[in-house]
């Protein structure tokens, strides 16, 4: 238990609270703390939503679910990131995704209603109110990244549009992405086996090099001088 108090302390929405004040402040915010399962589902497709989600450990994936039953990867949530804010929003609201434990998880589920009818009568309310604003700021900024791989207008453009943002985000060349080659096609809306024989392609022509999930992109590709 000392282990998971300790994930909470160090969560970026407590960011800056004193640890006396996380047990009523815990309280206040209709907290529940729940363990999960590798390949459990965390919240199923047509259920009501009454939390926002604050992975304090593990991997989670969140994934459009079709009427048919795909399942399509929108995006990977690491520890400390927040999920299904926009659904706790609207206390009740019903969830149109899906969202899975990857690995074993432990998510701490907070009221976000309450978050928002905070009056500043306590001094932790305005640190909370301002951590959750750049959690926000931080969602909407990965969300607005994978759109601007999703509009690129091929496959290769979609592949190092992708490994560029993974470049920024590990600030190196060489690095692991957090998907398998099923999961990538999913995230990037492509074809497997095209993306496989693209990648293949690519690193023919100079502009990485890949080892299975891992990938070591090179200075300068086919043209580049």
């Amino acid at each position: 238990m000392r282990k998971t108090e300790e994930m909470i302390y160090r969560c970026p929405l407590f960011a800056g609270i004193e640890k006396q004040q996380f047990p009523a402040m815990l309280e206040s915010l209709d907290s529940q703390l729940k363990n999960y399962r590798s390949c459990q589902i965390v919240l199923k497709e047509g259920r009501p939503v009454y939390r926002m989600g604050i992975l304090l450990e593990g991997s989670l994936t969140i994934s459009d679910v079709s009427f048919w039953g795909t399942l399509t990867p929108i995006e990977e949530i690491q520890p400390g990131m927040i999920f299904a804010e926009d659904l706790a929003q609207t206390r009740g609201a019903i969830a149109d995704e899906r969202i899975e434990a990857v690995t074993a998880s432990i998510v701490l589920w907070v009221g976000l209603s309450e978050i928002l009818k905070l009056d500043g009568s306590q001094p932790w309310h305005t640190i909370v109110i301002r951590n959750l604003m750049n959690q926000f700021a931080r969602r909407s900024l990965l969300l607005q990244q994978r759109q601007k791989i999703l509009v690129q207008r091929s496959t290769p453009a979609k592949i190092r549009c992708f490994l560029s943002r993974q470049f920024f985000h590990n600030s190196s060349p060489s690095f692991d992405i957090p998907y398998t080659r099923a999961e990538m096609a999913e995230y990037l809306a492509v074809d497997r086996s095209a993306l496989s024989t693209e990648i293949a392609r690519l690193a023919r022509d100079g502009w990485f090099s890949s080892d299975h999930n891992h990938f070591e992109l090179k200075e300068k590709g086919p043209g580049q001088k």
